[in-house]
């Protein structure tokens, strides 16, 4: 299934940052007796892993530089809140090419994450990121990447099913994703959920929490002693030709 845009530990190519106004989301809002049920899927169940970027503005490679061939990385540090903002604390570049991290400062602050998890109480949560930008190439030919370190080693997670699959429709006009922390008990039931993160931020919250609250799980191997913290992916999708803004993360 489709996912939302993020990185990888290794680098990946820094992308435009995505949006939408809320003059645009009122007009879909009020256009939705004229559409037909949204499609939707459900992904399966995981463990949320750590915080990474969903969103970011690529720096300007400084006017006229040409970057060494082993190119310049800039580290960046800072606090990615709950609600997915970015707080950088530090931006480096070693002496001789400054520039490249003014670059990255202009934009840094604009970045948006999908943020840490409080994995006992399974809720989004404030946490510390380290990060590099990699400048390759020219200002003429600009290459720049975004990497991260790999994640911590995790104990594996037995694996759970979903035994309800048959989805209630929405019929609100907005594509997009949401992405569902649920706390599961040993038994399969939902005993908690939270929103880690949601495109077009907000405006699919309600109703897919509504869904994933009256979803049933059961463990396929032996059940955990305590309750785990698991996400799952919605993706939320009506087709072109409806007048609907078509989001990204459809087909």
């Amino acid at each position: 299934m489709p996912a939302p845009p993020a990185f990888p530990s290794r680098r990946q190519a820094a992308t435009p940052a995505e949006g939408r106004t809320g003059r645009t989301a009122a007009v879909l809002l009020a256009a939705a007796a004229a559409l037909p049920a949204a499609a939707q899927r459900a992904g399966p169940l995981e463990p949320p892993g750590d915080a990474v970027p969903l969103t970011v503005v690529q720096p300007v490679f400084p006017a006229g530089a040409g970057a060494p061939p082993g190119g310049v990385r800039v580290e960046v540090s800072g606090t990615v809140r709950a609600d997915g903002r970015f707080e950088p604390a530090t931006v480096r570049a070693d002496p001789g090419v400054e520039a490249y991290g003014d670059a990255v400062r202009a934009v840094v602050g604009s970045w948006g994450f999908l943020p840490p998890v409080d994995e006992a109480r399974c809720v989004p949560t404030d946490g510390a990121v380290q990060l590099s930008v990699w400048f390759e190439g020219s200002a003429a030919a600009p290459r720049v990447y975004v990497s991260r370190p790999p994640p911590a080693p995790r104990p594996p997670v037995p694996v759970v099913e979903t035994l309800q699959r048959t989805l209630p429709t929405l019929h609100d006009g907005v594509e997009g994703w949401v992405i569902v922390l649920s706390k599961l008990a040993p038994d399969g039931g939902i005993l908690g959920t939270a929103v880690r993160a949601s495109s077009p931020r907000g405006l699919l919250d309600e109703a897919v929490l509504g869904i994933a609250r009256r979803q049933r799980h059961r463990w396929t191997v032996q059940a955990p002693e305590v309750p785990a913290c698991l996400q799952q992916q919605f993706v939320v999708c009506y087709g072109p030709g409806l007048g609907v803004a078509r989001h990204p993360v459809c087909p």
